[in-house]
């Protein structure tokens, strides 16, 4: 689900990141990662409208959906901060948070399920405090654009945003439903224990 939901927020027009670091002066990108952020807050709030409605019929899928939901908002800004970090070539320290981060993963995934005896909300949450813990690491470190954020509706650049990522949602759309399809196969014969034994599998198998 997070493999969707994330460019749904952001509808994957993240990409305009890395365009506008280059070809803005400070200033100027300063004010767009300011709309940008408030176009994913602006959007992240349609899909947990969404998420809490869906539980209305999905009950006993509600912590799976707000969790996703979590994963999916933490995710975008460390995309965001990862595209600085590229197109500002600070590869050292772009390498640094993936490995912390990975490792972070691992600590508190094993904390959740190891030793506290979670099942796999222990996985996502373990996840979520990763990125939360990394989030604020960037903002403390190198993650500087972000600290001048003022929320900004302005509907003219959201449109802007929405034209860029409609052809590119549309092909994720198409590429989700052929490689996530099979998933909610299984998850309506067995669980969530189950599927995450065949995602693995099936993970393994594609690498």
């Amino acid at each position: 689900l997070a493999y969707f939901v994330t460019p749904i927020m952001s509808f994957n027009s993240v990409g305009l990141v890395g365009i506008k670091i280059i070809d803005d002066n400070k200033l100027e990108y300063e004010n767009f990662i300011s709309t940008f952020i408030s176009f994913v807050l602006f959007n992240s709030l349609i899909v947990f409208t969404i998420a809490i409605f869906l539980s209305i019929f999905l009950s006993k899928y509600l912590i799976l959906l707000l969790l996703t939901y979590f994963v999916s908002l933490t995710v975008i800004f460390i995309i965001i901060h990862n595209i600085e970090l590229i197109q500002k070539s600070d590869i050292k320290l772009f390498g640094f948070y993936k490995i912390f981060l990975a490792f972070l993963n691992i600590f508190f995934i094993w904390i959740f399920i190891k030793q506290i005896g979670m099942s796999w909300e222990g996985r996502i949450l373990g996840i979520i405090l990763s990125q939360i813990i990394i989030i604020v690491l960037m903002y403390f470190i190198s993650f500087h654009s972000i600290k001048f954020y003022s929320f900004r509706f302005d509907w003219d650049s959201y449109k802007e945003f929405y034209q860029y990522g409609f052809p590119l949602v549309i092909g994720l759309g198409a590429a989700w439903l052929m490689t996530q399809l099979d998933k909610f196969i299984v998850l309506h014969f067995f669980d969530l224990e189950n599927l995450g034994y065949y995602s693995l599998g099936y993970t393994l198998g594609m690498s």
